[in-house]
């Protein structure tokens, strides 16, 4: 397993990752080609389940991509199949606390976090989350 950061090579597997988190494995609406290995993401479903605006397009992809506060890894295997996938938002504090206190350098949002379901209890999650407190501990640091 390997974590990487994710490019706009991904969009098609983080998709398919986005559609299976959101339909459901077991869906009935969710189409799954055992040729192809991956769920089809037709008019048909996008529309039942109103998830259109949730899947990533190229230019939502690019702007995430060339964000330098956002944090957007996926997780990969030996095969290079995308099984998951993190999107972090590094926000800065604008105002200083009314209460004096240690301020906080910045704020991170988890946007988007899902490992397939095929890859549960395999340490993935925890993977990426602590690739994450890798890279935020070296942003810090520059």
């Amino acid at each position: 397993m390997q974590i990487r950061k994710a490019t706009l090579n991904d969009i098609s597997s983080i998709n398919t990752l986005c559609h299976e988190q959101l339909a459901g494995c077991h869906s009935k609406i969710s189409h799954y080609s055992r040729e192809r290995n991956e769920y089809s993401l037709n008019d048909y479903n996008l529309s039942k389940l109103r998830i259109i605006d949730l899947l990533f397009t190229e230019s939502l992809m690019k702007e995430k991509l060339n964000n330098k506060n956002t944090y957007f890894f996926v997780a990969e295997t030996e095969n290079k199949q995308v099984v998951g996938y993190l999107m972090v938002s590094v926000h800065y504090p604008k105002k200083k606390p009314a209460i004096q206190q240690r301020d906080p350098s910045f704020y991170a949002y988890i946007e988007r976090f899902y490992v397939s379901y095929r890859y549960h209890e395999q340490g993935i999650e925890l993977a990426l989350l602590n690739s994450f407190d890798y890279w935020k501990k070296h942003k810090s640091a520059h």
